[in-house]
């Protein structure tokens, strides 16, 4: 069954890796395709496809004729910025903010400023290599040290190693960018970007907690936001995930799908692609009423 069945998360395929399963003709954005070379990763004698997490806001192409697409709406949220309406930073901030927010924004940076010897640095394929091993030791540590706070772990630490290696070819192919926030030559704040046609997707960011006072989170997302409308960029993704920042810059908030695609003309093909969509009916059911998360309680509490 493995054989006939490929699974995989369709948000990290688009937005990480760059790359688009073989099964859609193509995949746009606002009558854009979301990658301007169409990359295809998966096994064209696949009968069926599973894709978890395709934004909904993004138009997906099928050959009709050839396969069955039913969209499963998940329980799940995503969260973006629409900036391509905006002509400015500023222009974004009275618009989104709120005026107590957009006070709160300028004391952090004046704050920092007034301070820091602070500078903001946006690497591409710019960066040297001993330089970008110095910066991801020191975004290792901020993280380290952030989760220790929390007394959370975080999955991404496990795949430091091949996180670190899949970043610096993307820089090296200027699919992604590195914000770095210094206080002289001190990197305190780091943020890993990656760019897909003219989104940018906000993928990893911490700093240094001896700077927390400055509010470095909301210094690193102004950054973010002035480079990406600097460069003609029209959408910043923030992925899935509920975090307060999320919800207060963020003016696009969108429900993801979950895609079964199966071949029209295969018996097996339909049968397990029938299959594979109640199951996945039957899971995104019980997260929307609730009963996933009461199950995880229960558990916990158990254990």
């Amino acid at each position: 069954m493995k054989k006939n069945l490929s699974k995989l998360n369709l948000f990290l395929e688009l937005f990480q890796k760059g790359q688009i399963p073989n099964c859609y003709l193509g995949i746009k954005y606002k009558d854009q395709d979301i990658l301007k070379k169409l990359i295809t990763v998966t096994n064209t004698n696949n009968l069926v496809y599973s894709h978890s997490l395709s934004p909904n806001y993004l138009e997906y192409y099928v050959n009709k004729k050839e396969y069955k697409i039913v969209k499963i709406k998940q329980a799940n949220k995503g969260y973006a910025i629409d900036v391509g309406e905006f002509e400015n930073l500023q222009t974004f901030l009275e618009v989104q903010m709120s005026r107590r927010t957009r006070k709160s924004i300028r004391q952090s940076m004046r704050g920092l400023e007034t301070n820091c010897k602070v500078s903001y640095r946006m690497f591409g394929s710019d960066i040297s290599q001993d330089e970008y091993n110095a910066l991801f030791d020191e975004l290792r540590i901020m993280l380290d040290d952030r989760f220790e706070e929390k007394n959370e772990a975080d999955e991404k630490l496990s795949q430091w190693s091949e996180i670190k290696l899949d970043f610096y070819e993307a820089l090296n192919r200027n699919k992604a960018a590195m914000l770095v926030i210094y206080n002289s030559d001190i990197p305190i704040g780091i943020s890993l970007n990656y760019l897909v046609n003219n989104i940018l997707f906000c993928w990893i960011s911490a700093y240094n907690t001896n700077y927390a006072k400055f509010s470095l989170g909301y210094v690193n997302l102004y950054k973010v936001v002035e480079w990406s409308l600097e460069n003609n960029y029209k959408l910043i993704e923030w992925g899935y995930g509920d975090h307060d920042y999320k919800i207060k810059w963020s003016n696009s908030v969108y429900n993801f799908e979950h895609h079964i695609i199966y071949k029209r003309n295969s018996f097996i093909g339909v049968l397990l692609g029938k299959f594979e969509c109640s199951k996945v009916y039957t899971k995104e059911f019980l997260k929307h009423n609730g009963i996933v998360d009461c199950m995880k309680k229960i558990k916990s509490k158990l254990n």
